[in-house]
């Protein structure tokens, strides 16, 4: 993630700072979550600024998100 969504996480999350690390594109968050949609938020909100790397059930959030929402928004 960037210094934006590092900076971010942090504001909304104090206690996620254990769980990252700074990389050498920014910073890495690693850990469990309780429920995508709490994470999945984040990403959506800071999608330009996120990149999921492994994990195949945030993606997934993050596609029918899309499917759901964002495309629907087009149709009307």
């Amino acid at each position: 993630m960037t210094l934006l969504a590092y900076n971010l996480l942090l504001e909304e999350f104090p206690m996620a700072e254990k769980y990252v690390r700074k990389s050498h594109n920014g910073w890495t968050f690693e850990g469990d979550v309780a429920m995508m949609e709490g994470v999945g938020r984040f990403v959506i909100g800071l999608a330009a600024e996120v990149h999921i790397i492994d994990s195949p059930e945030l993606s997934e959030y993050v596609n029918q998100y899309f499917l759901k929402y964002v495309s629907q928004q087009q149709n009307k």
